[in-house]
């Protein structure tokens, strides 16, 4: 019996979802499975559907009926009655979790490459140290870029460096790093500064997980890794980092990632986490926003521009 329960949550991809789970079945088969759906269309609700009716031992159920589970099943799919957002829709999969014992938690993006087994090496890591609760591989993009883990952010990351934010990318060409981002070389001689891994990939201890309440819920996209991060070093506990162990995450810009919509959550999840966790005043608080909405609203969109116009060029 796996002590272990991956949480996927999804919204209208679910083929990305079924095949993500056929990667860690085909690949790293050490879990159960639990798949969130945040209320998705009717025809993607009936991939999953599909693909849970297919297994014998799969409970399929709502949010509401998690808390009457006496018994484990190999797979899990519950169906929200509506789009609650990463920390909510991800706490839904955690109760149930919590509610028949698992041990440990894979919080999962759909858009992840399994390229090696993860799971026994992150759960390893876990159980060597009581203090260390959290604990990602390294994450590529799919160019070889390696995203995460962070240090702790501080007001210039979100202010001076993102006014000016092609500097940012020029030292980071050139190595220099003034960013936040650690890459495996930094790590070793800093490590101490380990604050804030990608929250596309990690595994938790669920004790733990539910003694810091969860995600918190006032999140509906972005900032969650930060909030979870504060919350594990103000209890005693570290985060973990496991370079030797790699994922892959299909993460890139876009013109979806850059709506409105998600630049609105990123900024009141921002303005919401130094407030609440950081104690930051409300003039720190109008310097963040500042900073945030002209990378949001003017140096991301400089360089989507670049990017469709290279690309043309190239046609």
């Amino acid at each position: 019996m796996s002590e272990t329960l991956t949480i996927i949550l999804n919204w209208n991809n679910s083929k990305l979802t079924v095949d993500l789970i056929n990667q860690f079945l085909d690949l790293d088969d050490n879990c159960d499975y639990c798949i969130v759906d945040n209320n998705s269309n009717t025809e993607e609700k009936d991939i999953l559907l599909q693909f849970c009716e297919s297994h014998d031992d799969c409970f399929i159920g709502t949010e509401n009926e998690i808390y009457s589970l006496k018994t484990r099943s190999k797979f899990y799919c519950i169906f929200n009655d509506a789009n609650h957002g990463y920390a909510k829709g991800n706490n839904v999969g955690a109760r149930l979790g919590l509610t028949i014992g698992y041990s440990y938690f894979i919080f999962s993006n759909n858009d992840i490459l399994l390229v090696e087994p993860v799971i026994v090496g992150l759960m390893k890591e876990v159980v060597a140290d009581k203090k260390v609760v959290m604990v990602g591989p390294k994450i590529e993009d799919t160019i070889g870029n390696q995203q995460g883990p962070f240090v702790k952010e501080r007001l210039r990351h979100n202010f001076i460096l993102s006014l000016l934010f092609p500097v940012v990318i020029i030292s980071k060409k050139l190595n220099f790093n003034f960013l936040g981002s650690l890459d495996n070389t930094q790590l070793k001689h800093k490590e101490d500064k380990l604050y804030r891994l990608m929250g596309c990939f990690f595994i938790i201890d669920a004790a733990a997980f539910k003694k810091l309440d969860l995600f918190d819920e006032k999140t509906f996209l972005y900032y969650e890794e930060a909030i979870l991060s504060s919350k594990i070093f103000e209890s005693g506990y570290k985060v973990g980092y496991k370079p030797e162990l790699k994922v892959i995450h299909f993460d890139s810009m876009s013109t979806k990632m850059i709506s409105n919509s998600l630049l609105q959550y990123s900024l009141e999840s921002g303005r919401y986490y130094f407030k609440t966790y950081r104690n930051y005043n409300r003039f720190y608080l109008l310097l963040f926003a500042i900073g945030k909405i002209v990378i949001n609203n003017f140096w991301l969109r400089v360089i989507l521009l670049i990017r469709n116009v290279y690309s043309w060029i190239k046609r």
